[in-house]
């Protein structure tokens, strides 16, 4: 099965590895697997939010996964249906990704802000160390004609700070 993400923890002690179709494994760096979740088999979305605290987006629900403590924190009974997710470095804030728009999400459940990325629906996303910059990768479609319509790819800086697209 192809795999869809590869990610190294930010301490560099963990990689976190799903396939397509929503299964997903997690390993130490000795190449060991480590124990998921026993009723979190799939998602739609994974994403680092903090040394050893891995976020997990399935239909049902957004957990925040400890992995030194084994312990799933529910932090929202929503349906997700997120392209990208990043931890804001600026404070604890969770920044996930729904096409267009992006949504600001407290570590303790609380939904703080609303971003709007122009109509450039987002695929990729990341911060800028030191600042409260995002480095955003996403596409666009456009009609040339009625009936062909094309897709553009964008690479925008965002601040969300102001909420400017730059």
């Amino acid at each position: 099965m192809p795999i869809s993400i590869l990610q190294f923890s930010p301490d560099g002690k963990h990689l976190v590895i799903m396939e397509q179709d929503g299964t997903w494994e997690f390993y130490d760096t000795q190449g060991r697997p480590s124990q998921i979740p026993p009723n979190i088999k799939r998602a739609e979305q994974l994403a680092w939010v903090d040394r050893g605290v891995l976020c997990v987006f399935t239909r049902e629900r957004i957990l925040l996964w400890g992995l030194e403590h084994s312990r799933v924190v529910n932090i929202e009974q929503w349906k997700s249906g997120f392209q990208a997710a990043v931890r804001l470095p600026q404070d604890d804030v969770l920044l996930l990704v729904q096409k267009s728009i992006a949504y600001e999400l407290r570590f303790n459940g609380i939904w703080r802000d609303k971003h709007d990325f122009g109509g450039v629906s987002i695929e990729q996303i990341a911060p800028i160390k030191g600042t409260t910059f995002l480095l955003c990768a996403g596409t666009m479609k456009r009609r040339q004609s009625s009936s062909h319509p094309e897709t553009e790819c964008h690479i925008i800086i965002y601040n969300t700070a102001n909420k400017q697209i730059y």
